[in-house]
């Protein structure tokens, strides 16, 4: 019998998608027996520390790796620094760590960019933008996103 295996693309062909339209899907990074783990640290995390300038049904917490730690070796996992380091090479850095949970009840927010292109936050890029890669930011997905609980939506190829 011959064992089927999960397709897990090379680390060019992750970073020819990022080029090409602008993100890419690294899958299996937590083992499945963690994940209701650390999704429950931080979410107990996020509920005990929550910005209060959050959005109303929005839980968010800046720093959750100074609450919660059970995810860091995953942020750091070598499939992810390859592909960051194909970009920015060996000194790139994590700089921040975010929670951001979309409560019940919560309206779909309007189309954004993230830091450091959203020209609503104070430390923004000035349009403009530089032609090179500055920034990259990853979504962890620890509860199944759908069109009917509002999933991130992104735009192919508006990098």
């Amino acid at each position: 019998m011959i064992e089927s295996k999960k397709f897990s693309p090379s680390t060019e062909e992750l970073a020819d998608q990022v080029r090409e339209v602008g993100y890419c899907l690294i899958e299996n990074i937590i083992p499945e027996d963690k994940i209701e783990l650390i999704k429950t640290e931080i979410s107990d995390a996020a509920h005990a520390h929550s910005s209060d300038y959050a959005a109303e049904n929005i839980t968010h917490l800046s720093g959750t790796i100074n609450y919660a730690q059970s995810f860091a070796e995953y942020i750091a996992h070598p499939r992810i620094l390859a592909l960051v380091e194909t970009f920015f090479g060996p000194y790139s850095r994590i700089s921040s760590t975010t929670t951001t949970i979309n409560e019940p009840g919560n309206k779909r927010g309007m189309w954004h960019s993230d830091w450091p292109f959203n020209q609503r936050n104070a430390g923004h890029i000035p349009v403009p933008y530089p032609d090179m890669m500055v920034h990259i930011t990853s979504i962890w997905m620890l509860s199944t996103f759908t069109k009917d609980n509002g999933g991130t939506l992104i735009r192919p190829k508006s990098h």
